[in-house]
């Protein structure tokens, strides 16, 4: 009997017709119990014949037949690691091509339940990619089996994530929230310099279960999104009134940081009028996107986020640093956090101040360039950029 039904299915398979493979291999499945030799074979055979199946049927617009289907892949898609069968990749590839056509037949919930099951098969790192624009399409968040099988919530060590723009104090922060909790300084992105700051899961998995701080230059990109969701960090986004900000860049770049850049060598050789024409026309837009992107992200809601200003928080560092840690649900203990200020504050090379002084964005930046700078951010007509220092509604 089971020789029978293999060389049915093998046959049916052998001229692409994943429909008539699927009833022999059922029979075949109910004959050959889990971790028996040949289970493996059928379970991926099975699997092939329900993706042509159902890319067949999706074609010939029976998306309700082809839907069926696809839950039974995701019931046979529970990984047995067989000894005798093909390796799991291409089970997972079989899962990954059934979420692509139902991608394409707009059945969007279901694609991404198909995509995480390819990847709880067989993690392929191409597979997060699909899955990064699956839920990007949903909005539906990430959580950490996205990411980690060995990993549950519970585990998750707390992680203070400063997503911040150059120049606003963030480093005074950073220390600041180290000496007050005890936590371990720890960024979480691949290489710094002109690299984007974007979460790298590889150091996300290595400190999962570690206390952090973290300070990075971080955009509310999709992944970076979806990363903060899976595992559970809560980001304070950290701004600056931008002409400020973009002066206090210029001071940075001119005294040395421009190396690190990619305008280096040339913006040594630059006047102080080209130097800041530099930054307004390819610096300002990064900052405007970077402060977009989270403007974004709580509007949707798609994480619990707390908005800080590099002026509030110089107004008042205590009352910043206890409104912090209410936000990250953390203890607060007075005394040390008095001494923790007292011991930043001490040290101005670690904190990178340069003057630490507001208006001076409106002093050197000419009206030409603030105006230029204006004009930037009415690409963004449904954003308010008020918490930059550009009054008014959206423009």
């Amino acid at each position: 009997m089971l020789a029978t039904f293999f060389e049915q299915s093998n046959s049916a398979l052998a001229r692409g017709d994943g429909l008539a493979a699927i009833e022999p291999l059922r029979q075949a499945l109910t004959l050959v119990p889990v971790g028996q030799p040949g289970r493996g074979a059928l379970e991926h055979n099975f699997l092939q014949a329900l993706k042509l199946a159902c890319t067949r049927l999706l074609a010939a617009g029976k998306t309700a037949e082809a839907i069926t289907l696809a839950e039974e892949a995701l019931i046979q898609a529970q990984p047995t690691a067989p000894a005798d069968g093909p390796p799991l990749r291409p089970r997972a590839e079989a899962l990954r091509d059934l979420s692509q056509a139902f991608l394409h037949a707009r059945q969007i919930p279901l694609a991404v339940r198909l995509q995480r099951a390819a990847i709880a098969v067989y993690p392929c790192p191409t597979f997060q990619i699909d899955l990064t624009n699956l839920l990007a399409l949903s909005r539906e968040p990430a959580v950490l089996a996205d990411f980690c099988d060995t990993l549950q919530p519970a585990d998750l060590a707390p992680h203070l994530f400063i997503a911040c723009l150059p120049k606003s104090g963030s480093s005074f922060l950073r220390n600041a929230l180290l000496q007050v909790t005890g936590f371990r300084d720890t960024y979480l992105f691949y290489a710094g310099a002109p690299n984007e700051h974007d979460l790298y899961l590889p150091t996300l998995l290595e400190f999962a279960t570690v206390p952090t701080v973290t300070q990075q230059h971080a955009r509310a990109s999709e992944a970076n999104v979806h990363l903060l969701q899976g595992f559970g960090m809560r980001p304070v986004v950290l701004v600056r009134n931008l002409f400020d900000a973009l002066v206090s860049l210029d001071d940075f770049y001119h005294s040395g940081a421009s190396f690190s850049t990619f305008f280096f060598p040339d913006y040594l050789r630059l006047s102080p009028e080209e130097r800041l024409d530099l930054i307004v026309d390819h610096v300002a837009p990064w900052y405007l996107q970077f402060y977009a992107s989270w403007v974004r992200v709580e509007q949707e809601r798609r994480l619990p986020l707390l908005w800080l200003t590099y002026e509030e928080m110089i107004a008042d560092k205590p009352g910043t640093l206890r409104r912090l840690l209410e936000f990250w649900h953390l203890p607060l203990d007075e005394a040390r956090l008095a001494a923790a200020l007292s011991q930043v504050e001490g040290d101005r090379k670690a904190t990178r101040f340069n003057q630490g002084v507001t208006g001076r964005g409106e002093l050197r930046l000419s009206v030409a360039q603030r105006e230029r700078i204006v004009r930037l951010t009415r690409s963004f007509p449904l954003t308010s950029f008020a918490r930059l220092g550009i009054p008014g509604p959206a423009q």
